[in-house]
């Protein structure tokens, strides 16, 4: 799934996920961001291409009280869903 983002949308994405310990960059183009802080924690695999990101894939995670760890719960689906994440993390600069 692709989400659009204007190009002011990318670079703050992109320094986020930069500055982000819980995010990986897998090569110059494509990240692994595992957003742990959210109401709903989220980990998904982003590939930047123009106009966007392509959503390579996105899950939400559950937490194991007795493993003391995440796990993949759900598949996401929706590309606004991942917007809601990435502005709730804090990566995507707020509206104008």
């Amino acid at each position: 799934m692709m989400l659009a983002l204007s190009d002011r949308e990318a670079t703050a994405l992109r320094a986020f996920l930069d500055a982000n310990a819980d995010c990986e960059a897998l090569s110059e183009r494509e990240y692994v961001a595992d957003l742990y802080d959210l109401e709903a924690p989220m980990s998904m695999d982003l590939v930047f291409c123009d106009g966007g990101v392509r959503i390579d894939g996105a899950c939400l995670l559950g937490y194991d009280e007795g493993m003391e760890g995440y796990y993949i719960a759900e598949p996401v689906t929706e590309p606004e869903r991942v917007r809601r994440a990435l502005a709730e993390a804090g990566a995507l600069p707020p509206e104008q």
